[in-house]
């Protein structure tokens, strides 16, 4: 018997597959290929020692074994969630005092509340729930130009409209969020925007990273423009990669700092990227009458994060294990970028710009000259004909009416590859590059 489209869901039929999953298929299909596209991490980092006695200690010990086997709760781990509020409380008051020295401009930092942090099946899962509770189908949603791709599948799968905001080395322009903020107020459209979503730190794609003044800015904007909407419009801050910035004493503190704008900020975090990828284990905290809706719909969804996992992580934290590893891990990252870098000062044509990333795992570069590096550009054909693979950055832009999509950029991942390969990707990228320059010329 077939399965036609009255017998499933609107939703399921609204989502498409993930922009990536034919580049990850083709990657598996195609081993020879250098991949600078998938944003997986570095093997050779992964903390399977310390993993492993981790396990041994919680596995020898009975009770501790037990527990860590057994059902957790839908909110998660107290311990965790207590290790997760005071380990953010810390970062915000260490950032604040050296991302600005001078005490009477320090934003302030108070005690996080552990009862409003849920822990989650890593960050993707946050970010879903966040959306399941406070969208609906037309309901509107602001983005950065560029964003992270599989966030704007989760809207598109959602039904929930786009605008992207501009933004630049310092991350969103503000003036440029007050002007879409006004124009929705003047269509009447402004009641069915629900939130900001801002990738703040080392952002996947751009590697750029918001500073504090940018955010607290646009959290403020978004303040005086409530009333006409007719409720709070939210201020989502993904934080995946705030652990993978290279400079942590110039990280900017995070929208949590002030407790009056808790009730705004939604900040979503992961213990994946910094530690180990398949542990799948990421939080989020929310305000406390936001919270109490995702409880409910995660409780449905899953009945509860993993425990096991969680208690490798608690004991992470609690043994100093988590703090050495991330500081292993920013170091060969910045290693590896530099490396990029490197490659793509000593090959590339003029035509190509790029900037260094303040952390995460990749580097945004632009293509000049009218060329485009979009999935059916020249450019892209051609380096799947020289082994290379990279994310075309039209995928990190949102459908806006008000604009088209740049058809420019890639995004560049130096996660997981090792250096060499990365040296020899990057020289043959750019060798393809020049190649479309010469058949111009003919």
């Amino acid at each position: 018997m077939d399965y036609d489209h009255s017998f499933f869901s609107e939703k399921s039929i609204r989502v498409e597959p993930p922009s990536i999953s034919w580049l990850m298929r083709l990657a598996l299909d195609r081993p020879e290929l250098i991949s600078l596209a998938a944003g997986f991490t570095d093997n050779a980092t992964l903390p399977l020692d310390s993993v492993k006695e981790i396990a041994d200690r919680i596995l020898s010990d009975p009770k501790r074994g037990q527990a860590a086997l057994q059902y957790g709760t839908t909110l998660g781990s107290a311990e965790l969630r207590r290790a997760t509020a005071d380990r953010l409380h810390r970062l915000d008051k260490d950032q604040a005092v050296s991302s600005n020295p001078d005490p009477s401009k320090t934003a302030h930092t108070h005690a996080l509340n552990p009862d409003q942090i849920l822990i989650t099946q890593g960050s993707q899962q946050a970010l879903y729930l966040t959306l399941e509770a406070i969208t609906d189908p037309g309901d509107i949603m602001l983005v950065e130009d560029p964003t992270y791709f599989v966030f704007l599948g989760l809207l598109q799968g959602f039904g929930i409209q786009t605008h992207g905001i501009a933004t630049d080395t310092s991350g969103i322009q503000p003036w440029k969020l007050e002007e879409k903020l006004l124009a929705l107020e003047k269509s009447g459209e402004l009641k069915r925007l629900k939130a900001l979503y801002l990738v703040s730190y080392a952002q996947n794609p751009s590697g750029r990273s918001t500073t504090y003044e940018r955010k607290k800015e646009a959290l403020e904007i978004l303040k005086r423009f409530e009333s006409s909407a007719g409720h709070p419009i939210a201020l989502i801050e993904d934080a995946a990669y705030r652990e993978l910035e290279f400079d942590q004493e110039q990280s900017a503190p995070s929208l949590l700092t002030e407790p009056n704008d808790r009730e705004r900020v939604f900040y979503l975090g992961t213990y994946t990227k910094p530690f180990a990828t398949g542990m799948r284990v990421g939080f989020g905290h929310f305000p406390a009458l936001v919270l109490d809706k995702i409880f409910n719909l995660k409780g449905l969804n899953d009945f509860g994060a993993a425990k096991f996992t969680q208690s490798i992580v608690s004991e992470a934290i609690a043994s100093g294990i988590y703090d050495t590893h991330t500081q292993l891990l920013r170091q060969r990252y910045f290693e590896k970028a530099s490396a990029m870098d490197e490659a793509m000062k000593e090959h590339a044509p003029e035509n190509l710009s790029w900037e260094f990333p303040s952390g995460g795992l990749y580097i945004w570069a632009k293509l000049g000259g009218g060329a485009t590096t979009g999935p059916e550009s020249e450019l892209f054909k051609r380096c799947l004909e020289e082994g290379i693979l990279y994310i075309p950055g039209v995928y990190a832009y949102c459908s806006d009416l008000d604009r088209t999509k740049p058809d420019v950029e890639m995004r560049l991942s130096y996660g997981a590859a090792d250096i060499p390969v990365l040296q020899s990707g990057i020289k043959r990228l750019c060798e393809a590059i020049s190649g479309l320059e010469s058949r111009s010329e003919h």
